[in-house]
């Protein structure tokens, strides 16, 4: 199918077939390009990364499992910079279309993945999730999209941004082939433990809420127990002293912590940043122990 979107990586486009029996056979995927594809080299969002890195010497442990599960592999999707944005844009490689919303960003940093999906040209797509990654552009492109657990699937293969909070995820226009997606995923992983059977939502979490938004996610959340015919329990997670608007900023603390830690090298190599990403590092305030930015270093 033709991509009009810019929803896929122009350095390459990979297309490997799956097997020939299993629940995703006859299914097309695409996959985020900091999944590591089999002789393909991820650029990262960033031509600098995509210069000074090798090929894939193989594929991410989720790659294998979707192939051997029958789907079609076909593509790399754009990313956001190091896959550090919410937006979806990227200054080097362009913005995928939104096609719910054409005039509208359609959120990242899994743009690519989500734009694909959404426009119907792959049936599914791989993308991660740190700190909203598949979430956001699932919400902006109008499509089915989970973040899943820490470790309830392989990272392996994947760069990483903050491992302490890197997960794998996924699209679809449709529940029911999420669910299939995930039946491959998770269970192909062994998850251990007994099956789901309570649906958890936690009240204090709409403290920081506008109430309209709580008053939808709650009825969406009593739509879902209902349908998967769980109870939904309310589980009390607030401290005896207001704490939770500290997490954003421990959150943003310990991420870009985990960030210095994977790329100081590359960090150290003044690579060629985008606007985003270089504004983003030049008036946030990470810890003490982040790097400066290039802009920066130039001033001293």
């Amino acid at each position: 199918m033709t991509d009009d979107t810019g929803a896929f990586c122009r350095h390459a486009r990979p297309r490997r077939p799956g097997r020939s029996a299993g629940p995703l056979t006859g299914l097309t995927f695409a996959a985020k390009d900091i999944i590591a594809i089999e002789g393909v080299t991820p650029c990262f969002g960033n031509p600098t990364w995509l210069h000074t890195h090798f090929p894939a010497a193989r594929d991410a442990h989720s790659i294998s499992l979707l192939l051997h599960a029958g789907a079609n592999l076909d593509g790399i999707t754009i990313t956001d910079e190091l896959a550090l944005s919410l937006t979806g844009e990227n200054p080097h490689y362009g913005t995928p279309l939104n096609t719910l919303a054409p005039k509208r960003v359609p959120g990242g940093s899994s743009s690519g993945s989500a734009a694909a999906v959404a426009a119907g040209v792959v049936d599914f797509a791989l993308g991660t999730d740190t700190a909203g990654s598949v979430r956001v552009p699932a919400s902006n492109c109008g499509v089915y999209g989970i973040r899943t657990s820490p470790g309830a699937v392989s990272t392996d293969g994947i760069i990483p941004l903050a491992r302490c909070f890197d997960t794998v995820g996924w699209f679809s226009r449709d529940a029911e082939l999420l669910a299939t997606v995930g039946s491959v995923l998770l269970e192909s992983d062994a998850m251990p433990g007994q099956p789901f059977t309570r649906f958890i939502v936690i009240p204090d979490m709409s403290a920081p809420m506008d109430k309209g938004a709580w008053s939808i996610f709650r009825a969406a959340a009593s739509s879902i127990a209902d349908a998967l015919h769980f109870p939904l329990d309310d589980c009390a997670v607030r401290p005896p002293a207001p704490q939770f608007e500290r997490w954003p900023a421990a959150y943003a603390a310990l991420q870009s912590d985990g960030i210095l830690t994977e790329h100081r090298a590359f960090l150290e190599s003044d690579p060629s940043f985008g606007s985003l990403v270089d504004a983003a590092s030049s008036t946030s305030q990470p810890p003490r122990s982040t790097l400066p930015t290039p802009r920066e270093r130039a001033k001293r």
